[in-house]
């Protein structure tokens, strides 16, 4: 899958002799018959723009502060890039070009009318340039774009250059032009964000994850949670400063927190869990469009889902420690309040002594009565005892009998 937006950037120094110094981007340009005099006379910088705002693509000049800028400003424009030409300054070239499909889904296009939301758009490159100036922290810089629509896939050239009173410069006096690739990647995110408003997208899904942290883990949890605590906290270091979810000391118990915070999320706020699921397979796809598969910049974020996750299991894992912490502290700081010793106090002298059992003691002297009474018992016991033995015996005669009768019978 190839990239839906894609920034190609590069810069020409005014002492360039040959076209042959540029890349493919250059030759594009001086393909056109909009420019017909060498890069290297002198208001070849000038013409640059005369060629993006060529009237016959259906292109036209916009800046930092104007949509549409007219003749005269232009000119003005012209003239300040020629002074910089003047004073060995580079030009810096870029180009956002675009999958057409893509711009209408996101409402950017009308591929019937061949409409462009040319605001939108301007927009996106005004984000991107803020950041180039504030990635190489420029104060003036004097730049100009135009949109074109002459060809397969629209695009926007965007032409800058740098009039800060100091710049770097190489030996020869040339400024020096090299943007680096962490630069570029910023304009292009700056430019991307602001293009299909993922700012409000991200904002959304960082609202989502926060309340799903913000969730009470300690909050009526189940046996089975319970024990899956008891556990943590009996595993948990002495030392609650280290109670943080990615220190040395606490990375052995990460399984058995992220076992915790699933299940209780899962089972408090499980709505709210596959919403987030849902969002981030958005976010997946989105990315996977944005910067096309087998890219460098598409390894960046093809891990997008796993990373957020990753990063939810940090957040949700320190918050339950911290109630953790939360929890110990107030149980430590009861025990030292005076009116919880007093009550605890008050408690025990409630309490009702255990039952003591008494003790017989047993009088080895027996009156006459008593031995009567015993001996008596004992008798009566002793009859009922051989009266017992003697029917016993006698069912058992009498099954024996039967059993020899029944046995002569056979024979």
């Amino acid at each position: 899958m190839k990239p839906a937006i894609v920034l190609k950037a590069q810069f020409i120094t005014p002492n360039a002799q040959s076209r042959k110094d540029y890349s493919s981007y250059i030759d594009y340009i001086h393909r056109e018959d909009a420019l017909k005099e060498a890069e290297d006379t002198p208001r070849f910088f000038s013409k640059y723009i005369d060629y993006m705002n060529d009237r016959k693509k259906g292109a036209f000049g916009f800046d930092d502060k104007r949509d549409k800028l007219e003749q005269k400003e232009l000119l003005n424009k012209s003239k300040l890039f020629d002074e910089g030409k003047e004073d060995k300054r580079i030009l810096w070239q870029d180009v956002y070009s675009f999958d057409n499909s893509f711009l209408e889904d996101q409402g950017l296009y009308n591929s019937k009318t061949k409409e462009v939301d040319a605001k939108t758009l301007t927009n996106a490159v005004r984000a991107s340039m803020d950041k180039f100036k504030q990635s190489k922290n420029i104060n003036h810089l004097v730049w100009t774009g135009a949109i074109h629509r002459n060809t397969d896939n629209i695009h926007i050239h965007v032409a800058s250059v740098n009039m800060d009173p100091d710049v770097e410069r190489e030996k020869d006096g040339v400024q020096r032009g090299y943007r680096s690739d962490k630069v570029l990647n910023d304009m292009k995110s700056k430019f991307i964000n602001r293009l299909v408003d993922r700012d409000q997208r991200l904002d959304i899904m960082t609202k989502q994850r926060d309340r799903l942290v913000k969730t009470d883990f300690l909050e009526k949890p189940s046996e089975i949670q319970k024990g899956q605590l008891e556990e943590i906290k009996s595993r948990l270091p002495k030392n609650k400063n280290k109670w943080s979810y990615n220190r040395k000391a606490v990375k052995d118990l990460q399984p058995l927190i992220d076992e915790y915070t699933h299940g209780y999320i899962k089972k408090r706020h499980g709505k709210q869990y596959e919403e987030y699921h849902q969002m981030l397979d958005q976010e997946t796809e989105m990315n996977k469009r944005l910067y096309g598969t087998g890219t460098k910049e598409y390894k960046k974020y093809k891990d997008t889902k796993s990373n957020k996750l990753n990063e939810l299991d940090e957040r949700m894992g320190n918050s339950l420690l911290k109630h953790l912490k939360a929890e110990e502290t107030f149980k430590r700081e009861m025990k030292q309040n005076e009116f919880y010793k007093k009550k605890e106090a008050l408690q025990k002298s409630q309490q009702k002594p255990p039952v003591k059992c008494r003790r017989v003691r047993h009088n080895p002297v027996i009156n006459r009565r008593t031995q009567f009474m015993i001996e008596r018992g004992f008798n009566t016991r002793y009859k009922d005892q051989s009266l017992d033995m003697d029917n016993k015996r006698l069912e058992q005669k009498v099954e024996q009998e039967k059993a020899r009768q029944q046995y002569g019978h056979e024979l």
